[in-house]
């Protein structure tokens, strides 16, 4: 979750936060801890393709009651959804390939296990 410090025990430089000034921080498995003088945007506390629908959402608001930047806003958020959608798809193909390939696997650990069988069977029936 995202955390809030009245005021900085010590300076945060990278972050422009000095000593004494209220901040927020959060963490991320990937990224780690970040810090900002602002509450941060949903977007920002998430990643992959949650991040830019929620980067495209936060556009519009922020666009909000001007029309130009409002048209703007909401043609990146369409194509932002839509190469989201892309990939997406690219990877539902790569995984019903995969998928055709583990059947293609199981088959054939099948017939070799009928085979194995068999030949089993044989060299049972061989030494009796």
């Amino acid at each position: 979750g995202v955390h809030f410090v009245q005021a900085a025990g010590r300076a945060y430089p990278d972050d422009g936060i000095a000593e004494g000034e209220s901040y927020y921080h959060w963490a991320h498995p990937r990224w780690g801890i970040k810090r900002s003088k602002v509450c941060p945007h949903l977007s920002e506390l998430t990643d992959g393709g949650q991040s830019v629908v929620l980067e495209a959402r936060e556009g519009i608001q922020a666009a909000a009651g001007e029309p130009a930047k409002l048209r703007q806003a909401v043609a990146d958020a369409a194509d932002a959804v839509a190469g989201q959608a892309e990939r997406h798809e690219a990877r539902a193909e790569q995984l019903q390939e995969l998928a055709v390939r583990f059947e293609a696997a199981v088959a054939d650990l099948g017939a070799a296990l009928v085979d194995a069988e068999a030949l089993t069977n044989e060299l049972c029936w061989d030494e009796r």
